[in-house]
């Protein structure tokens, strides 16, 4: 009873530490869904390599935006990037073609796996307005991160258009793309908007008083917006002129002529004024009783949001209502937040700079904003425009200063700073060069020749002189040990030399390339050689493989004589970085003539991998065959 207990309490704390923390709530679509797993992107399906766009759909999706009046899934956002140049290359994706769907979206750039520290990884997501989706997979996947664990703090939790995984690490990561969804910047009613005033009653809502935008009526055409009748079918169930019964808001058909004529309506573009948000949904109930302190606020944030012609930067274009959207998408006066992301002075949270700019003006703000990263001229780092003085001032190695020690006229560059310290600065203490035989004073550089001649110094330099002695002594001995060592070696080697059951060699060849196509699977090159007179051998290599394994080099050991013999023999590939050569080694028994045995390289051959072991489009083997054991003699009995 008392285990039971104590394994209910252990799992109850790994179950309350090890809650993830999902700021905000993504659909999760699969690349391979039936509905548009097969879909082309350009030569290859959706299911095949679509992982990033469909991350991209999982983001904009859950924002709400939509692609033709639907919400943003990896079909439609596919079949929009192919339509308007979203794609490049094979099958690659064009970051910044999202901007293009909404004003509301801007790709802020895509960055190693460096660039973020986990800490910064968090911060970004708690931001909400910030999309991070991440390269995983050594670089073959990408997924939409979605949260992090309190608990394990290296662990990303994602929604993965590919596989099953909830979550990945942070050393999982190679990479990241950035997008930023906002808002859009100007926040106006349509109403606001309109060029004259004077309008036809019959375009206003008899509820809310505001443009029938999305016109519903009842079976007896009484005419209410959309969002005023959606009220009345959670309420009363009935039309608010007539009382006949609605059932639900599917009930309801639409006004085409009504909304048509007031798209029609004549309007300001909202980039024509300063900043506010924009609100299409006219949410303004005008006949709804308000309390005197709710009736101050409203009026308060009236006069606080007040819509002010900007005459001088603002967009001069009339539009129609039915306009609006698409001019939006590309109007130049628009306004765009910059997405320059920058640290805190302690580096322990990522923030962005959030300057409102207009769209034309981007060029003018990039050249100018305090968090635009820029190249030190003479240091060639890149850091923050608003930390560059600071970087010269306190940091930049190539500066020239003064040595404070010296205090010489001549500037000396802060890189070299330690070195001119150490080797040249004739006021900086140094050590006595006498300090091991006994000398323990600290000196001035430049005094030190007159430090040598006084004091005990004598003593000292014969204290030096008999420690070169000691080691002198001390390396003689460790030569004669070396001398007697190397007459064993040399003994040892000349019987190595003239051993008969061993040999050793060294194959080189060429033009690798080209011996890939010549050679498919099951052909290979042949080398022959003999160990003595009677003991032929033949190696062979596969450069793309034998009938045992596919694609991989193999090489064979081949007998070519009939006694049976165990054989120790080895092959080693060299790798332009010695500490890689690939060596294997095997000791087995050969039985009859043309008996052999196999070894397996896998990848190693593969030129197109740049592993580093075809060099100049040359393979090299080196290679060793002992013969352990030779039955000459065999007697059978049956």
């Amino acid at each position: 009873m008392k285990l039971l207990l104590f394994l209910a309490i252990i799992l109850t704390i790994e179950f309350v530490t090890s809650k993830p923390v999902i700021p905000y709530s993504y659909p999760l679509y699969k690349q391979c869904d039936s509905r548009w797993g097969n879909d082309l992107i350009i030569t290859e399906t959706i299911c095949d390599v679509g992982c990033l766009m469909s991350s991209c759909s999982m983001a904009i999706g859950g924002k709400g935006i939509t692609i033709d009046d639907e919400i943003s899934n990896p079909g439609s956002l596919n079949t929009w990037l192919k339509n308007n140049g979203g794609y490049e290359g094979d099958n690659l994706l064009v970051e910044s073609s999202l901007e293009h769907i909404s004003s509301k979206i801007t790709y802020v750039g895509s960055y190693p796996a460096s660039q973020y520290t986990m800490d910064d990884i968090i911060s970004m997501l708690n931001k909400k307005d910030l999309i991070v989706i991440i390269n995983v997979n050594e670089g073959a996947h990408f997924v939409l991160a979605t949260g992090y664990d309190t608990a394990e703090s290296d662990n990303v939790y994602v929604n993965d258009p590919g596989f099953t995984k909830s979550y990945y690490t942070y050393q999982d990561i190679v990479g990241y793309r950035i997008f930023k969804i906002e808002k859009m910047l100007v926040n106006v009613t349509v109403d606001e908007l309109l060029v004259s005033e004077d309008i036809n009653d019959d375009y206003s809502c008899c509820v809310c008083e505001c443009l029938l935008i999305e016109t519903l009526q009842c079976r007896n055409g009484h005419v209410a917006c959309k969002k005023c009748f959606i009220k009345i079918v959670g309420s009363k169930k009935e039309c608010m002129t007539c009382r006949c019964e609605i059932k639900s808001i599917e009930s309801l058909s639409k006004n085409r002529y009504l909304e048509k004529e007031v798209r029609k309506l004549k309007i300001n573009c909202p980039n024509s004024f300063f900043k506010r948000e924009l609100n299409l949904n006219n949410n303004k109930n005008k006949n709804e009783v308000e309390q005197p302190q709710q009736q101050q606020q409203q009026q308060q944030q009236q006069q606080q949001q007040q819509l002010i012609t900007d005459i001088e930067n603002g967009c001069k274009e009339i539009l129609t209502i039915d306009q609006l959207d698409s001019h939006l998408k590309q109007c130049e006066y628009r306004f765009l937040k910059c997405a320059n992301l920058y640290a805190n002075e302690l580096c322990s949270e990522l923030y962005l700079c959030g300057f409102d700019y207009r769209f034309n003006q981007f060029e003018k703000h990039r050249d100018e904003c305090p968090y635009g990263i820029i190249c030190c001229k003479l240091c060639g780092k890149n850091c923050f425009r608003v930390h560059i003085d600071s970087h010269i001032k306190d940091n930049c190695p190539k500066v020239q200063v003064k040595c404070q020690v010296c205090n010489q006229d001549q500037l000396i560059a802060r890189c070299d700073l330690e070195e001119h310290l150490n080797l040249d600065c004739p006021l900086f203490e140094i050590d006595c060069i006498l300090k091991e035989s006994g000398c323990k004073e600290r000196v001035k550089r430049n005094q030190l020749t007159n430090h040598l001649s006084s004091g005990n110094h004598l003593v000292y330099i014969k204290n030096q002189f008999n420690k070169q002695n000691d080691i002198i002594d001390q390396l003689k001995l460790e030569l004669d040990l070396c001398k007697d060592l190397n007459e064993k070696l040399t003994t040892k080697l000349d019987r190595y030399n003239n051993d008969s059951t061993l040999f050793r060699g060294k194959w080189v060849i060429s033009n690798w390339s080209d011996k890939l196509k010549q050679y498919p699977p099951k052909k290979f090159l042949s080398q022959d050689f003999k160990l003595s007179q009677n003991k032929p051998f033949s190696i062979r290599v596969y450069p793309n493989g034998s009938s045992v394994m596919w694609h991989n080099c193999t090489i064979s050991l081949v007998k070519l004589y009939q006694t049976e013999s165990t054989i120790k023999f080895s092959f080693e590939i060299e790798n332009e970085d010695p500490s890689k050569n690939d060596s294997q080694t095997k000791i087995d028994i050969f039985k009859g003539l043309n008996d052999f045995w196999s070894l397996q390289f896998f990848k190693v051959c593969d030129q197109t991998n740049g592993n580093g072991f075809i060099i100049n489009d040359t393979l090299t083997i080196n290679f060793s065959i002992k013969i352990k054991k030779c039955f000459e003699n065999i007697f059978i009995t049956e």
